[in-house]
């Protein structure tokens, strides 16, 4: 900069016309070194930079992977404006798809769902959209790959709104309570065969 303000060193097209002075030859010499040697030095300083930080972005990309693969929980993101979603691989585990068999969107997870719990998973996720409710909380039916029934309890909450309080991202878990359900199942058929026993009995039963 200093060397074209200084009139020391002019710039021209027209290679005859360029002065063929030792002076004017030196300086282009010096000045063109010097340029490429900071454009050299200027761009190995960006590349080590983005080296780094793509050593950093695989480091917290690991991190972020082993946190969802320790979790016994699915974890699940939803952008409402667009329908899609993310979800971490123990989703496939539970259902038993492979990740090119399911579509990662709201409308296939919801077609999945039973139908006699539709309607109250709907009616969940309605009052927490319309803020009636400070996060959903539900416990359906859905039907895994082998067309065959699991219960799954679901939260979610609304974490990113845009400047109309619209809601953009919900963020929530899918938990697998297949052997929770059916040990309630278990328990509530063994207090009816006890509860029969007992009304259906001639003796007098006491409890102590």
């Amino acid at each position: 900069t200093l060397s074209v303000h200084n009139k020391w060193l002019s710039f021209q097209w027209d290679f005859d016309s360029l002065s063929h002075s030792t002076y004017h030859w030196l300086s282009r010499a010096v000045f063109f070194t010097a340029f490429t040697s900071m454009a050299v030095v200027t761009l190995g300083m960006v590349n080590k930079n983005f080296d780094r930080i793509n050593r950093d972005l695989a480091v917290s990309e690991e991190r972020y992977d082993l946190a969802l693969e320790s979790v016994n929980e699915v974890i699940w993101e939803l952008d409402v404006r667009t329908m899609k979603a993310f979800v971490s691989k123990k989703f496939f585990e539970i259902l038993h798809f492979a990740p090119n068999e399911f579509t990662m969107d709201f409308y296939s997870w919801r077609n999945l769902i039973h139908p006699d719990d539709i309607d109250e998973v709907m009616r969940n996720i309605r009052d927490h959209m319309s803020g009636q409710t400070p996060s959903a909380d539900i416990e359906y039916r859905i039907k895994n790959k082998y067309d065959s029934w699991q219960w799954i309890h679901t939260k979610g909450k609304i974490v990113e709104r845009d400047e109309n309080g619209k809601p953009i991202r919900v963020l929530g878990t899918h938990s697998d309570i297949g052997p929770r359900k059916e040990l309630e199942k278990i328990l509530k058929e063994s207090e009816q065969r006890y509860r029969m026993l007992f009304m259906q009995a001639n003796d007098a039963i006491l409890l102590l």
